[in-house]
């Protein structure tokens, strides 16, 4: 047991398992047997470190006060420690070198602009530069320490979702469509593009736009068609002239009504449709997971048929050029479309 800086004689045997660093308990016992006029040798003995340890901890951290005495405060000492040991670690100083800066700037332009993670941008730069500057938790440390603009762009923005209770109404028609439960061990595995997830993203209450989203499940290619309405026609009208330019194997949908129409279109073409369960629109989580990407550009209750189809596609092409870690890394649009692009300088 230590009682002021005396140690026992059952915990001698303890000193050799303590830690080798002088902690700031032991600074502030330094300082008051300091003040006290106590030789170096006796302090070291009643810490229960070397005498040399104690000679370079006095040598290090002690300074000239306001009338020029040279004296050892124990918080002075603290903070001059925990400065030597930033310093001393050269990952997060790394960046701190003029040489350096540009990638600082990177990372804060594709951060605001593009909302990438810095996860992304280290290992993205890895791929196409073949080399490293630094890893994904000295970026963190950087901005821990010395950058707090760049930290605040990390703070992400919080999604806060009301739980609706909707009147759910056995749709005899939509009933018709497979269940989700069957869809192919391919689709779930998601070996093969051309199986997509549909869903719909609506706007505020009193305007009738809605954005139809459909994404692949294995590259995570999106695409989307803004309509004025969200009735069965329109989004029937809208999946036909989708087929007729891309190839489809498979789509899977809601149980909403808006999807009645589909099982005409399977009648006539030869595509798997399968359906979600009721109240459970996670399993198909792919396209949901793309409707909160959409929702950073357009957020709910706003009025979508104020945002023009030019503004639309651009943000939709940032996130189709977005890598994911579950990609490897790549983007949706280089797995797509089977392409290597270089996105950084």
């Amino acid at each position: 047991m230590i009682t002021m800086g005396i140690i026992s004689d059952n915990n001698k045997k303890d000193i050799k398992s303590r830690k080798k660093h002088i902690t700031y308990e032991e600074r502030i016992i330094i300082e008051r047997y300091l003040k006290d006029k106590m030789s170096i040798p006796k302090i070291a003995e009643r810490i229960g470190k070397n005498r040399k340890s104690i000679y370079r901890e006095i040598k290090r951290n002690w300074y000239e006060n306001k009338w020029w005495y040279w004296v050892y405060k124990a918080k002075t000492a603290q903070k001059k420690t925990d400065l030597r040991r930033r310093k001393a670690n050269r990952k997060h100083t790394k960046l701190l070198k003029p040489e350096n800066w540009w990638f600082v700037d990177k990372i804060k332009e594709l951060i605001k602009e593009y909302w990438w993670s810095p996860d992304i941008i280290v290992w993205r730069y890895k791929i196409e530069k073949n080399r490293n500057i630094v890893c994904t938790s000295t970026i963190y440390r950087y901005a821990d320490n010395y950058d707090k603009e760049l930290k605040r762009m990390f703070l992400h923005k919080e999604w806060w979702y009301k739980k609706r209770w909707y009147k759910y109404g056995k749709n005899k028609k939509i009933q018709e469509l497979k269940s989700i439960e069957e869809r192919e061990k391919i689709i779930e595995d998601r070996e093969r593009i051309w199986d997509y997830e549909v869903d719909l993203i609506v706007s505020a209450r009193w305007d009738k736009t809605v954005l139809i989203n459909m994404v692949d499940r294995k590259s995570r290619m999106m695409f989307i068609k803004r309509v004025e309405n969200k009735e069965k026609e329109n989004i029937e009208k809208w999946i036909r002239e989708l087929i007729e330019w891309k190839k489809i194997n498979s789509i899977t949908v809601d149980n909403w009504t808006e999807f009645t129409n589909l099982i005409d279109i399977v009648k006539e073409k030869n595509i798997e449709w399968y359906r979600c369960n009721p109240y459970r629109s996670y399993e198909k989580w792919t396209v949901e997971v793309h409707n909160r990407y959409i929702r950073r550009y357009i957020p709910k209750k706003s009025i979508i048929w104020n945002y023009k189809e030019d503004y639309i596609s651009k943000k939709v092409k940032i996130i189709n050029n977005m890598p994911r870690k579950k990609l490897n890394y790549q983007t949706p649009f280089e797995i797509y479309y089977w392409k290597t692009i270089k996105y950084l300088i």
